[in-house]
């Protein structure tokens, strides 16, 4: 079983009872594919950012239920045939771990800096080194 979550619109000209029987509705239906909610369903009032159905308020609804992935299709079309819901979405919620350490990139690029620097220290003793050289060279050629 995997946990998803289910975010949904209501068209707010239904009225606020409405749209709890729809919800339970659809409660309901997640029940009858063998899901189990997980969190309680969470509603609220938001205005949309352009017109759906000639409304520019809608009430949002978000429910996490655990399912088979086998019958998310089936709760899918389910909700495709529901007029009252204007639009749905239903993503796949992966669990977050607690103890997890974030990685740290810093490391690796203070290591390459690191052995770029040594790179150019390096260069730099052998051009110093050839100009001693040349030095001693020239010193010789003119006893």
């Amino acid at each position: 079983m995997k946990t998803y979550e289910l975010n949904y619109l209501i068209s707010n000209g239904l009225g606020v009872e409405k749209a709890q029987d729809i919800a339970l509705k659809i409660e309901s239906l997640l029940q009858e594919q063998n899901g189990t909610l997980t969190n309680g369903r969470k509603s609220k009032e938001i205005e949309l950012g352009h017109e759906i159905n000639g409304s520019k308020k809608s009430v949002m609804f978000n429910i996490q239920f655990r399912v088979e992935p086998d019958n998310i299709i089936a709760i899918q079309q389910q909700l495709k045939k529901m007029p009252a819901i204007v639009r749905f979405m239903v993503t796949v919620k992966n669990p977050t771990k607690i103890n997890a350490k974030p990685q740290r990139r810093f490391q690796k690029k203070t290591e390459e800096t690191n052995t770029a620097q040594q790179t150019k220290t390096s260069q730099k003793r052998a051009k110093v080194e050839l100009k001693q050289i040349e030095e001693k060279l020239e010193e010789i050629l003119e006893e």
